[in-house]
């Protein structure tokens, strides 16, 4: 049912005082806002390796004549981030 253009809807100013102090305490509490040591400034580390037991065919290599499976999909990822994604801190360059 639409509003009339007389209706006023109110909140009870219990209601309202809490929404304001929990969005106060939000974006007061330390920790909250963009740090130097925030995960976009924070290198790397160890190595993930997925493995998965299949066999390459040739269909693979083309990928107009891949069928659509996950595992030719997932092979041409793994090609694509090895060819063509930069690695971290070196942007222009391939792997």
């Amino acid at each position: 049912m639409p509003l009339e253009d007389s209706t006023v809807v109110t909140i009870p100013r219990r209601q309202l005082l809490m929404g304001m102090g929990a969005t106060l305490a939000t974006f007061s509490l330390p920790g909250t806002g963009r740090t130097e040591h925030s995960a976009e400034h924070r290198r790397p580390e160890g190595q993930l390796t997925i493995a998965f037991d299949t066999t390459i065919a040739s269909s693979y290599l083309d990928p107009a004549e891949v069928a659509g499976l996950a595992t030719p999909f997932t092979f041409l990822y793994a090609l694509h981030d090895a060819l063509i994604k930069p690695l971290p801190g070196n942007n222009m360059a391939p792997c």
